[in-house]
């Protein structure tokens, strides 16, 4: 049997706030075990403070299952904020946090600092 659901919403509770879900799953089995299953499970949450800068957050868990299945299950957390300095003077700043069921991790920063000329 094989199956595929997938679930998506989004709430803004006001013009400068969202909040987004979404649930992601399929499977692929024959009679006797599973070939493949796959869940993916993400929440955002996103808010605009004007003038202090944009915040941006992220929550991901994905899992893998079946005989098939060759990625490990991982979990990630992203982070970033967003600012003009001035007119013409822009920061950014994103943090990126992945641990995976294997024991191995990433961990991602990055800064961008940008300007007209």
């Amino acid at each position: 049997s094989s199956f595929i659901r997938n679930f998506a919403v989004e709430w803004k509770p006001d013009s400068k706030t969202f909040v987004s879900a979404l649930r992601m799953e399929s499977k692929q089995a024959d009679p006797m075990q599973t070939l493949f299953a796959n869940l993916t499970e993400k929440i955002t949450l996103g808010r605009d403070f004007r003038r202090y800068g944009k915040v941006l957050f992220f929550n991901e868990k994905q899992d893998f299952q079946g005989a098939t299945a060759q990625q490990s299950d991982f979990s990630r957390q992203y982070l970033a904020y967003e600012t003009k300095l001035d007119a013409k003077t822009g920061l950014r700043t994103e943090q990126t946090r992945t641990r995976y069921q294997n024991g191995d991790q990433e961990n991602i920063s990055a800064n961008t600092l940008t300007t007209e000329i």
